[in-house]
């Protein structure tokens, strides 16, 4: 019998969009190193690659793994609910309408390593910690038609607190510039 490294199962815990770089090896009973081959069990972001062989590895990065509540209006006044901010159609987006962030708090990929006819099963656990779909809104948030360039700054600020409601979203904001929305009567709205 063989030892599959590392010993331990769990491969770590990650945030969306940070870099993953696991390494899974295989050495058999007379210290031979044998060929990995990685078995996905659930449906893997585009964005992560597994590669097999002597030193087989999971790399990339875990990309709109939670689903959200999107809702955009077309120009044509069409209402169209999505999950993903990679499902808006940037083409036919006049504004987003709503957003509402996936709640769950972490979600577990299981990979099998099988080599030499022995399996072991590890896991890779992604937190959300809603940095990512904040990002997202603000970029399609500038992707809107009419929408405005960001004004660093202004004098006064609008809003000015470092936790903000507006428009019925509420995020900590730790970017340090401000951001500039337009809502739904055209009014620029500013936040820090």
């Amino acid at each position: 019998m063989g030892t599959f490294t590392p010993s331990d199962t769990n491969l770590g815990t990650y945030i969306e969009l940070e870099d993953v770089s696991e390494t899974i090896t295989y050495v058999d009973e007379l210290d031979n190193s044998q060929e990995v081959t990685i078995t996905i069990q659930e449906t893997n972001p585009d964005s992560i690659i597994i590669t097999n062989g002597e030193t087989a590895t999971i790399t990339g990065q875990y990309s709109e793994v939670f689903d959200n509540n999107i809702q955009y209006r077309t120009p044509s006044n069409t209402f169209v609910d999505v999950k993903k901010f990679t499902e808006i159609d940037v083409d036919n987006l006049s504004e987003v309408i709503f957003y509402k962030p996936d709640t769950t708090t972490s979600t577990i990929y299981t990979y099998i390593a099988e080599a030499n006819s022995e399996t072991k099963t590890y896991t890779i656990t992604v937190d959300n910690d809603w940095t990512a779909g904040k990002n997202s809104l603000l970029q399609y948030l500038g992707l809107q038609i009419g929408a405005p360039e960001p004004i660093i700054n202004p004098d006064p600020p609008i809003v000015s607190e470092t936790e903000g409601v507006i428009l019925g979203l509420q995020w900590l904001n730790n970017s340090g510039q401000t951001v500039t929305w337009v809502n739904a009567s055209g009014q620029e709205v500013y936040w820090e």
